[in-house]
């Protein structure tokens, strides 16, 4: 039996792992209020809303509340997930892609693109709820279960732009490694990287035109991606030859994009020290440790660094795991942050409301985090043992703030 076990294919292990995952979707008691709180944002306004989501709405407002400390904030956030947690009986008879899309809640228009549908906004939810983890990676909460929620319903569907189902199983992947299911995520994302090379030339002219590059230029950045992605997660499989290899592979394919960035300048480190190449390693922290899209403690740490690999010493910060602290929040906030990604594709009005809401999601997202099953089943019984006066308090005072757009309100 042992040997059997041992035997087995990384196919077969993927597919166990796609098994526990979907098993882990099916009992996770996080995804109750999550989907209660997806409905109400969805449903509220609209004539087929169920009676519990305008009290629910109430409660859901007023996190949008400056409040007087995080504590205030942590027990709004709590409140909301006892609140969903209460009304899960009503709220399980009603799905929320039965509703109108989170952009017509919140912005009050159309869909913004012809293929803009509930699909592709799971997917664009969890990505900005991806990004916004990875930007503040140490006070994020790891929810693995509320990302393969919202890639669960959001199957690419052949309307979709290539470059769009390109980022659906990119992003499939980077979760599957984030929860350390690495056997899958090596499936994705070695499938999106035979894809890419498989690409028609209409298909990369799509990616250059998205990117704002040409063709070229940009099969070379998702070359790029899916090869850093590949390498990070086969680190976690212990492949290391491999992962070194993607590494230098993705630094290839950036170095013709013309690109250097803070990923390419910690890779280049990275494989260095593991060539045995001491001063290169050294004059690429020290390059590392002038960006400006680093703290001072940062850059301070990657300097002294830099300067103990010229004395022979030993360090830690160019470890996978510390790069990754490092890297990915620099590279978002080279990026200009979410709202700025937003406000480039859908112009800056539109971008900064819907960005407001995304961070305010966020923080719903990581205070649901920080509930235990007990506490929700024993807050639940108690918000039911107050009645519904609590709940609907000053309900008509706030309902109109969490409209509003953060012109009107201060951008709070």
């Amino acid at each position: 039996m042992v040997f059997a076990t041992n035997c087995r294919t990384d196919a077969q292990r993927a597919a166990k792992e796609r098994a526990e995952m979907d098993e882990r979707l099916r009992k996770s008691y996080l995804l109750v209020p999550w989907r209660g709180l997806k409905v109400v944002l969805r449903a509220y306004g609209a004539g087929n809303a169920p009676p519990e989501v305008a009290t629910l709405f109430g409660t859901m407002a007023a996190t949008q509340l400056e409040a007087a400390n995080p504590a205030e904030a942590a027990k709004q956030i709590l409140s909301l997930a006892y609140a969903l947690h209460r009304a899960r009986s009503a709220l399980s008879h009603h799905d929320e892609d039965e509703y109108p899309l989170l952009w017509t809640a919140w912005l009050k228009l159309p869909p913004p693109l012809p293929w803009y549908d509930a699909r592709v906004e799971h997917l664009t939810t969890a990505l900005a709820l991806e990004t916004l983890g990875a930007a503040d990676r140490q006070n994020a909460t790891p929810l693995p279960e509320i990302s393969f929620y919202e890639l669960s319903r959001a199957s690419a569907s052949a309307d979709w732009p290539w470059p769009l189902r390109q980022a659906a199983q990119l992003d499939r992947g980077m979760a599957f490694c984030d929860a350390g299911y690495h056997y899958a995520a090596e499936e994705e994302i070695t499938r999106y990287l035979a894809d890419l090379e498989r690409a028609s030339a209409a298909d990369l002219d799509n990616l250059g035109t998205t990117l704002r590059r040409s063709s070229e230029d940009g099969r070379d950045i998702a070359r790029a991606a899916g090869h850093f992605f590949r390498a990070w997660n086969r680190f976690g499989l212990g492949r290391e030859r491999s992962a070194e290899e993607d590494l230098a592979a993705g630094l290839d394919a950036l170095d013709r994009a013309k690109i250097e960035n803070e990923l390419t300048l910690w890779a280049r480190a990275f494989l260095a020290i593991r060539h045995q190449q001491p001063a290169q390693a050294a004059d690429a922290l020290d390059k590392l440790a002038k960006s400006p899209y680093l703290s001072v403690e940062v850059r301070n740490e990657i300097q002294e660094a830099a300067d103990g690999i010229r004395q022979g010493k030993p360090n830690s910060t160019i470890g996978q795991a510390r790069a990754v602290a490092i890297v990915v929040p620099a590279l978002i906030a080279r990026a200009g942050g979410l709202e700025s990604i937003l406000c480039t594709l859908i112009g800056e009005k539109h971008g900064r409301q819907v960005s407001a809401k995304l961070a305010w999601l966020s923080r719903i997202r990581s205070g649901f985090g920080a509930v235990d099953k007990e506490s929700l089943e024993r807050g639940a019984v108690d918000l039911a043992s107050r009645g519904r006066g609590a709940a609907e308090h000053g309900f008509n005072a706030i309902k109109d703030r969490f409209h509003r757009s953060p012109e009107h309100d201060g951008g709070q």
